[in-house]
């Protein structure tokens, strides 16, 4: 049993050792002259950055897309929903969303309180959770007006910091590049100049 169990063990790998690509199955060759581009820590003074500035050079910029829908929706809607637009959420948009929902919670506490009143006639509970119905609408009003603001001002500011860290990492805010065209063969190639500002 064991002699039959070595010997189907080593014809296996006897016959995997020999199998080699199949042509027409290996991916093409890349063009004469093509290289990948080089890697953000490549850069100079990439080590001189901070974890916090490394971060944001791989978030990059915020696109004028992203900031003009991400205003847009986040002067309409509440909850951060904005922030999600621009790529911010987990930066500062689930603080709009935790702080404006739990300051509708606690307003809506207090008014569920007043509202059972109304009916009953009974004015003391009323009076009781008319500082939860006072903190709510602060708490709500507060945060819906820092998240409009920040909405707008939060992605200039944010473009402006990836900027300093890539003069501090020393990537120039110019370059050339090359490419390949898409026909292939001898059709040519395509270079271009990227200006980043």
């Amino acid at each position: 049993m064991r002699c039959a169990a070595l010997l189907s063990i080593a014809i296996v790998c006897a016959a995997s050792g020999t199998a080699a690509a199949q042509p027409g199955q290996t991916p093409p060759a890349p063009p004469p002259g093509w290289a990948p581009p080089q890697p953000v820590y490549a850069a100079p003074g990439y080590h001189l950055l901070s974890a916090e500035e490394r971060d944001l050079l791989a978030e990059g910029e915020i696109s004028t897309e992203a900031y003009i829908g991400g205003g847009v929706v986040g002067s309409v809607f509440a909850f951060g929903l904005g922030h999600l637009v621009q790529g911010r959420f987990l930066d500062k948009g689930w603080i709009f969303m935790a702080g404006e929902a739990a300051s509708l919670t606690i307003c809506m506490v207090g008014l569920s309180h007043c509202w059972g009143d109304a009916f009953d006639g009974a004015d003391d509970t009323c009076d009781d959770y008319s500082a939860w119905l006072a903190v709510g609408l602060v708490g709500a009003v507060g945060f819906r007006i820092w998240e409009l603001i920040d909405v707008w001002a939060g992605p200039p500011a944010h473009n402006a910091r990836v900027r300093a860290a890539r003069m501090r990492a020393g990537l120039p805010p110019y370059g050339l590049f090359t490419a390949p065209s898409l026909g292939g063969g001898d059709a040519g190639g395509v270079a271009g100049l990227t200006l980043r500002f």
